[in-house]
């Protein structure tokens, strides 16, 4: 992870948030029931809702728009991308 930034959510809804990585980002809802121990190790792991890949280097930046519709990341490799 390189960043990350919390997703203005609903009130009926878990929490979100977009997590920046290398080409892209993660959007993870942070609801316990989703939580699952990984039969290999049996550590707990939240899985992800989405991914979004289109960088070709580290994201840097993450924001979110007010209401939580869409979102921009910023890149290492000098692009900025806009997400729904």
């Amino acid at each position: 992870p390189t960043c990350f930034a919390f997703v203005p959510t609903p009130p009926d809804q878990p929490p979100r948030v977009l997590v920046g990585h290398y080409y892209g980002c993660s959007l993870f809802a942070l609801d316990p029931e989703r939580v699952a121990k990984t039969p290999r190790t049996g550590v707990a792991e939240l899985p992800r809702a989405k991914l979004f890949v289109g960088h070709g280097a580290e994201v840097t930046a993450v924001a979110a728009d007010a209401k939580g519709e869409w979102f921009v990341t910023a890149s290492a490799d000098h692009t900025v991308a806009a997400w729904s």
